[in-house]
């Protein structure tokens, strides 16, 4: 592959594969890599301007009545959601 091209892949895991097959570097979220930095298949480059941090938001419609799993499920998210981020 030549430096100056460049390709696009429909999904994580295809990045993922083609990193770890040799085929260049990827800019990916650090919570898509995360089983990968662990077990040292792929590395984490230091690069200045990166990370770049994201805020996650969990939203529904005002006047939208949730049923009781769907609010269950708003609850937990709500309450347990960034522990399933990794820190970075």
């Amino acid at each position: 592959m030549q430096a100056d091209s460049a390709s696009e892949f429909g999904s994580n895991e295809t990045i993922k594969q083609a990193v770890i097959a040799g085929m260049g570097i990827a800019l990916i979220s650090a919570h898509a890599v995360w089983v990968e930095l662990q077990h040292k298949r792929l590395v984490a480059l230091d690069v200045q301007g990166l990370p770049i941090n994201r805020t996650w938001y969990i939203v529904k419609h005002k006047n939208k009545r949730l049923l009781h799993s769907s609010l269950a499920l708003w609850d937990y998210i709500v309450r347990t959601g960034k522990d399933y981020l990794p820190k970075t």
